[in-house]
């Protein structure tokens, strides 16, 4: 191969008295200190992408200030173009310009379709420079570098977006249901294989979501808040009772051996938990399994809004000076709390709780009331004696 052959080439564009040519600059592969160059002119050059093309543009008049002056390059098959381009000073019309061709730009037939002057200040509109049609032909660049094709995506939430998009989970859960069971009236076992899905289904959400909550939003050692214990426990309940047999049936190798038609009776339940319409309740089972789901929603909230695992309670008693005991439904024993009624204020882990008041002189029997904070997280927990002796 000749030394010409193998000698870099560089593309020029010059644009004198309205025309334009593009010049191959070729080194003559003279010794070192000699200068001379042979000056090509052509139509068309081809280049890989990643080489940079240099040129030269004469204006028709010179430019009114610093700005800058360039030549657009687009492809015939539609893409993103490249351009080469120089930075120019007020009155100059000689001007050299250079641009690299991106190393991912596409190959293929580019033609050199615009000329262009940046606006001066306090202009905004570019000024179109007539330029003549050149072709520059770009090769592919051989990258070596093998790029990412797949990647895995997370997203990290606050505990607010996370808890907030649980709660909408759980709440599209019931919608299901109740689609499910609608015109549903009366207790069967066609309607407690469906509430025994929907249990399973929000069990495994719970865990899921306890799963997350523990890699995601606590940090490491920290406990996880009790109120995902509490619902495990409600739901496993809420499957144990909802395999018993119906009441008023009897089973039989595991089948309804008859059926009874049963007049439920019409009761005040709170709205998001029972019939969206017509004048009969869910049947219990449905309603025990939807409050408990609606439960789960409401803890969710709370603390996606409050920020804390935790509520206030007031503990009060009629007369004053009863002794307290208490636990979480998940626990096993009692505790004493360290002082008598009345308490205005006592902060308790989010979750179901059992109280057990107790007076002397007001009978042997304690009062016991089951609180649920879900509803209610400011809760006034009281009980009046009505059988203390007087003094």
């Amino acid at each position: 191969m000749s030394t010409l052959a193998k000698a870099a080439i560089h593309a020029r564009v010059l644009l004198a008295t309205g025309a334009i040519a593009l010049l191959l600059i070729v080194p003559t592969g003279l010794s070192s200190g000699q200068t001379p160059a042979t000056q090509l002119t052509v139509t068309q050059v081809t280049v890989t992408a990643g080489d940079t093309i240099t040129g030269s543009i004469t204006l028709d008049q010179p430019v009114a200030c610093d700005t800058q002056v360039g030549v657009v390059f687009d492809p015939i098959n539609g893409g993103p173009a490249f351009s080469i381009y120089s930075q120019v000073t007020k009155g100059q019309e000689a001007i050299s310009l250079k641009g690299q061709v991106p190393f991912d730009q596409s190959p293929g037939e580019y033609r050199s379709t615009r000329g262009y002057v940046s606006p001066c200040p306090n202009y905004s509109q570019l000024k179109n420079v007539q330029v003549p049609l050149r072709v520059v032909n770009v090769r592919p660049y051989q990258d070596t570098n093998i790029p990412p094709t797949k990647a895995e995506l997370q997203l990290s939430p606050t505990q607010q977006q996370f808890l907030d998009t649980k709660a909408e989970e759980l709440d599209h859960l019931d919608a299901q249901l109740t689609t499910k069971i609608e015109g549903q009236s009366s207790d069967s076992v066609a309607l407690r294989d469906t509430l025994i899905q929907t249990v399973e289904a929000a069990e495994a959400a719970l865990n899921l979501t306890a799963q997350q909550y523990r890699t995601q939003i606590l940090k490491p050692n920290e406990p996880l808040p009790d109120f995902f214990a509490d619902f495990q426990r409600q739901y496993e309940v809420l499957k144990i009772d909802l395999r018993a047999p119906i009441p008023g049936t009897s089973a039989m190798n595991g089948m309804v051996a008859q059926l009874l038609y049963v007049q439920l009776q019409r009761r005040a339940q709170k709205p998001d938990v029972t019939h969206s319409g017509g004048d009969l309740t869910y049947p219990p089972a449905a309603v025990s399994v939807r409050k408990t789901m609606h439960d789960n929603e409401a803890a969710y909230k709370y603390v996606a809004k409050s920020g804390r695992v935790t509520f206030d309670a007031r503990l009060s008693s009629v007369p004053t000076g009863a002794y307290v005991r208490y636990k979480k439904l998940i626990d096993n024993d009692f505790k004493d709390y360290s002082a008598p009624t009345d308490v205005p204020k006592v902060t308790l882990e989010l979750a179901t709780w059992i109280f057990e008041f107790r007076k002397d002189g007001c009978g042997e029997k304690p009062i016991i009331r089951r609180i649920d904070p879900y509803d209610d997280a400011n809760p006034d927990i009281s009980v009046e004696f009505s059988q203390c002796k007087q003094r």
